[in-house]
């Protein structure tokens, strides 16, 4: 029973009398032609579930007969209590209503009236036409598209594969799946339910252990969805199209005879026939979503993913100025990573991220690199790389830039003139206070420094005046630390790692600050921000269209109605970050966005790392300056908080090494 029937039997079971069509249509919201429609359609369930009918006459209209009151009674106690069950599910706002629109055409396979979808979710066509828009949006994701009918209205068009990726996306979550696909896809039979799943799950973890193939956690889960799926869709007659012609590559793969062995038992559980292009489909989830793991004698990697991997790390290198070659667990981790992502790639299987938002805004660095790990696939196999899987691949360089950050350490000399005792006090103290600077400390007589391969250490620290010259920076200082040798060590020890508040303040200038932004559209936007930015400051002829690329591949809106638009490629002369302030926030790509901050970063040197962690950390994500920006839109505002970010940094300095 749907709401717009409750409706109509509320009215109709209100009526003392005949109540004429247009009246009803009136408080249904419908044209004369959908009511009688709806008549039709439930007059037999009328009959035969309410113990009543509905009886139409000429000039009259409608009204309700009882036949059986003992019958009525109880239908109307059903209908309330559905009615009130039914109240959760009513979509209030558009993104409530979108999910619910995508998640009715999927159920149905027939086309779908406008009017009667409006009907159903108590909204106006012209509403219904603006949430239809964006619904279109979201469904070419999974390159699927509404198709429309002249007198018959909308439904879902576009390959099977596609129409299932869609239906995992918007039915099925975490560790269950949603019963009102189940209940709406209407199959006439009782295995279709949780105890299927549970049969399926069971099905394919004692399958892949007989094999020894290992899956990851959340592949499991979404193999189990798919093989769901799949048996609803087979039951409607619904197949897979696609890899009907047999192809040794899948034949004489481990994947295939899992497959084979999986599609064997829920045949027979369900009483389904499950032809071959949906086994190889099987076979291909299976290639999509193994878990790769180094063995002691065999390491599961060929020469094209290692070439691969090469290329991404070379990329990388010359793009950022960041040297990640060298750490064995990155490269190791994505090489595993790329195999099988690489076939979800080749037989575009789609995958979703549930953390991908969170991601780009925590590990704003690693999700660059990911972009450019993104564009060398794209050049080596020609298929683009999905925001979901670069969020991925991000965690692979997130963790590999926490094991680079830890590595960034000085390695120091400490001469004392005073004997073992007072060296060892100035070590403990070195150490003490700087403790996250260190790498490697000698402490050594004054006499012995000539021989010392002093290329291996960075400074000295010396409590004597050196009679000789040394090849690396000589500190002098007191027994006994002061606030000015633990500057100086500081500054030298930091060498190469300019302030973060330092390097704020030198990245916002009040000549990049542009109030009053009128674009309407993201592609708006960004072409009045690099207009306003060329009456100040020259930029080369190909940055839109590289900002442009980047949004392509990732838009860059980051949340707290926030964009930071840049190219894709580092071409700037100088490093600096534009802050544009629009009139009215506009819609990015999926969130509302009313600040822009865009960044020009310098080619050939390391500044991008510094600009994505401190404007991002220190500014963009800082709920307090965006709310004070909002407020006062002026860079006045901008500058003041900066001001208080530098005094704040300093003094967590001070606290931190004099505790």
């Amino acid at each position: 029973m749907d709401r717009r029937f409750i409706s109509l039997f509320k009215i109709l079971a209100a009526q003392k009398d005949y109540i004429k069509s247009d009246v009803l249509c009136s408080k249904l919201h419908i044209r004369p032609r959908t009511l009688r429609e709806d008549i039709r359609q439930y007059k037999d369930m009328i009959e035969k579930q309410a113990g009543c009918r509905i009886v139409s006459k000429p000039n009259a209209g409608y009204i309700l007969e009882v036949l059986d009151e003992s019958r009525y009674t109880q239908f109307i106690k059903q209908l309330l209590q559905q009615e009130t069950n039914s109240q959760f599910l009513i979509p209030v706002n558009q993104e409530e209503r979108i999910f619910y629109i995508i998640r009715y055409f999927l159920s149905h396979q027939e086309y779908v009236r406008l009017n009667d979808l409006a009907d159903e979710i108590y909204v106006s066509r012209s509403t219904l036409n603006t949430d239809i828009r964006e619904v279109k949006q979201r469904l070419s994701y999974f390159h699927l598209k509404l198709a429309s009918r002249p007198g018959y209205g909308l439904k879902i068009s576009g390959k099977e594969k596609d129409i299932r990726s869609c239906i995992a996306q918007y039915f099925y979550h975490a560790d269950n799946y949603d019963e009102y696909y189940i209940e709406n896809i209407r199959i006439q039979n009782s295995a279709i339910d949780k105890e299927a799943f549970a049969q399926i799950k069971d099905m394919l973890y004692e399958t892949i252990s007989r094999y020894a193939f290992k899956l990851t956690d959340l592949g499991f889960q979404n193999l189990s969805i798919h093989l769901l799926i799949a048996v609803n869709r087979i039951k409607q007659k619904t197949y897979i199209e696609e890899f009907v012609k047999a192809s040794d590559e899948l034949d004489d793969r481990l994947e295939m005879r899992i497959a084979r062995d999986l599609a064997s038992q829920m045949d027979q559980f369900f009483d389904i026939h499950i032809p071959n292009s949906e086994v190889r489909y099987i076979a291909i989830h299976l290639m999509g979503k193994q878990a790769l793991q180094f063995d002691d004698q065999r390491q599961v990697m060929d020469q094209a993913t290692m070439d691969l991997v090469d290329a991404i790390l070379l990329e990388i290198k010359q793009t950022y100025l960041v040297d990640l070659t060298g750490d064995l667990d990155l490269y190791s981790m994505l090489a595993l990573h790329l195999q099988p992502m690489l076939n979800r790639l080749k037989y575009d299987l789609h995958i979703t991220n549930p953390l991908n938002e969170r991601i780009k805004q925590e590990s704003p660095v690693a999700f660059e690199m990911a972009v450019c790990a993104g564009k060398v696939i794209t050049r080596h196999y020609h298929k683009s790389v999905s925001d979901h899987e670069l969020g991925y691949l991000a965690l692979h360089f997130a963790l590999a830039l926490e094991r680079l950050n830890h590595q960034v350490k000085k390695n120091v000399i400490i001469v004392c003139a005073s004997g073992a005792g007072s060296s060892q006090i100035l070590l403990y103290k070195i150490k003490s206070r700087f403790s996250d600077y260190l790498g490697n400390v000698l402490v050594t007589e004054a006499y012995q420094l000539p021989e010392i391969r002093q290329e291996d250490y960075d400074v000295i620290l010396s409590t004597i005046q050196l009679p000789f010259e040394t090849r690396i920076p000589v500190i002098h200082v007191q027994y006994f630390l002061d606030e000015a040798d633990v500057s100086v060590i500081e500054q030298l020890l930091t060498t190469g790692n300019e302030d973060a508040a330092t390097f704020i303040k030198r990245c916002f200038r009040e000549e990049f600050f542009f109030e009053h932004l009128t674009g309407k559209t993201r592609e708006e936007v960004i072409q009045e921000m690099c207009t306003k930015i060329s009456s100040v400051h020259p930029l080369p002829e190909t940055f839109y269209d590289l900002v442009m690329e980047r949004e392509a591949v990732s838009p860059t809106e980051v949340g707290n109605g926030i964009a930071i638009p840049h190219p894709l490629h580092l071409v700037m002369d100088e490093t600096f970050v534009a802050v544009g302030v629009l009139d009215k926030p506009i819609r990015w790509q999926k969130q509302q966005v009313k600040l822009v901050f865009m960044l020009c970063i310098q080619k050939d040197s390391d500044e991008a790392l510094s600009v994505f962690n401190e404007v991002l950390s220190s500014l963009v994500l800082n709920r307090e300056c965006v709310q004070k920006l909002e407020k006062e839109p002026c860079f006045h505002t901008l500058e003041s908080y900066i001001h208080a970010l530098s005094q704040e940094k300093s003094e967590h300095f001070k606290e931190s090494i004099f505790q």
